[in-house]
């Protein structure tokens, strides 16, 4: 009988230490900082129910985490546009009349809606645009998240979010394959709506 007391306990301990790590494992998980001078996301687009969470964990150094909505038919193409080298203003002071990290940039979805305006020239390398976002980390004083660190959102609407490293040199500027640091997470339901 103290056994069979024991074995049960065993089996309740089990299931309390076991099942959250079963929970867990179908989240999906989207890396920042792999790839080229990791500053790629991998993958770079899931596909959700409402309700359920997706997992952003940090693997590289430097980066800030921003989700924002953006209309369905937004394609990587249609925020790649917005970025490095086709900024809409200088920098105050810039001397070679030519955009860089410093500038601003206006990124807007797949129907022409501004989703991001980056300003030029912040105190911190933060794009920190607060219109609609709804998901913004950043580590102490606005310092970069701490490799290791992993954040769970769960997305309570249907849609398409844009997930961006909010590091403007991440977002801004493309690696040396060309890719910008930045992705999607598609949010499907049984009523499936654009915003």
């Amino acid at each position: 009988m103290k056994n069979l007391k024991i074995f049960i306990i065993a089996i309740v301990l089990a299931v309390f230490l076991v099942g959250p790590v079963a929970v867990w494992a179908q989240v999906p998980v989207i890396q920042f900082g792999v790839g080229s001078g990791g500053h790629e996301l991998s993958p770079d687009e899931v596909t959700i129910n409402k309700g359920e969470a997706v997992a952003f964990q940090v693997v590289g150094g430097g980066h800030r985490i921003a989700v924002y909505p953006v209309h369905e038919s937004t394609t990587w193409e249609d925020i790649a546009e917005d970025l490095f080298p086709n900024c809409v203003e200088l920098a105050p002071g810039d001397l070679d009349g030519l955009c860089d990290v410093t500038s601003r940039y206006l990124v807007t979805d797949g129907q022409g809606k501004l989703i991001v305006d980056t300003g030029t020239n912040p105190p911190f390398p933060v794009i920190n645009d607060p219109t609609d976002r709804l998901l913004f980390v950043t580590g102490l004083n606005n310092g970069a998240i701490a490799a290791g660190t992993t954040v769970q959102y769960t997305f309570e609407k249907t849609g398409r979010f844009l997930v961006i490293c909010a590091n403007r040199g991440h977002f801004l500027i493309p690696t040396v394959d060309g890719k910008f640091m930045f992705g999607f997470v598609n949010v499907v339901g049984t009523n499936a709506k654009t915003e």
